[in-house]
């Protein structure tokens, strides 16, 4: 039995639609609900943030990561440097201040 040609672009376009909703549900309900943001401000602004290591930008900032445990690092010139963990849920936004202490004044 022999297929018409509109038969087979229906199949396609189908095809096409139910891959593209698949990827949108993926992305909206699995892929995002996996992320949570850490947001740091710290007095006086200006402190440079390290997740993990790796540096994400001066505060006031915020870092959008997986879920999961970090190790968060604050340091100014001048400035007591700070290690704070976060423990960041799927979906959570943690915001944290921190009043750095000048290097000097124990």
């Amino acid at each position: 039995m022999k297929s018409s040609p509109r038969f087979k672009i229906l199949i396609f376009f189908l095809t096409l639609c139910l891959l593209v909703l698949g990827g949108f549900l993926y992305y909206r309900f699995f892929y995002l609900t996996s992320f949570g943001t850490i947001a740091i401000t710290t007095m006086p602004q200006g402190a440079v943030v390290l997740v993990d290591g790796e540096e994400q930008g001066e505060t006031p900032v915020e870092v959008r990561v997986r879920k999961g445990e970090y190790t968060v690092r604050i340091q100014k010139e001048g400035y007591v440097t700070v290690h704070e963990p976060f423990d960041i849920q799927a979906g959570a936004y943690e915001l944290r201040g921190f009043a750095l202490e000048r290097e000097g004044d124990n």
